[in-house]
């Protein structure tokens, strides 16, 4: 998968085991081409990064990059207060309570946004861009009803999702 968009400052791959205890921590298996990302690398800038969510209205102008993939540190999942930035577990703590629970954020976007990956039901293997200048929140608690209308779907799966990102002007 990264031959194709080599990525700057990738973490070392997880082993076959780290992947399983992340899994067990999330209580969910993950998407096949995700796991296979994570066996090849941890994390990263990649080189091509741009990228345009799929538009419920036919207007799909809207340009938006990857700045970086999550990496997995010891604190796996998380969600960890002490967990280094640009970690899932770090961001699983930042966004703690916004989060849906059947999905993880596992890229950042444009700065303050970032992708979803939904590991279970309807949606599992569906990568999401949440626009977080479209983040609504509801009071003060809270809740991942906010992130439902900031969220644009990029592709079916993270392979097709990563497989989008292209070199932009």
């Amino acid at each position: 998968m990264i031959e194709q968009n080599p990525l700057r400052d990738a973490g070392p791959a997880l082993s076959v085991a780290a992947i399983e205890a992340l899994e067990q921590r999330l209580g969910a298996s993950l998407p096949e081409d995700y796991r296979q990302f994570l066996l090849e690398c941890n994390g990263g800038t990649p080189m091509r990064a741009a990228f345009r969510p799929r538009a419920d209205d036919g207007d799909d102008d809207e340009e938006f990059w990857v700045d970086y993939f999550y990496r997995i540190d010891d604190h796996l999942a998380g969600p960890a207060s002490d967990a280094a930035p640009g970690t899932l577990a770090f961001w699983r703590e930042v966004l703690r309570g916004y989060l849906p629970p059947d999905a993880i954020p596992v890229a950042c976007v444009a700065r303050d946004s970032f992708w979803l990956l939904f590991l279970r039901g309807p949606r599992r293997g569906e990568v999401h861009l949440v626009d977080w200048d479209e983040v609504a929140e509801s009071g003060e608690e809270r809740s991942p009803e906010d992130l439902e209308a900031a969220m644009h779907l990029v592709a079916g799966s993270f392979g097709e999702a990563f497989g989008k990102l292209y070199a932009s002007d």
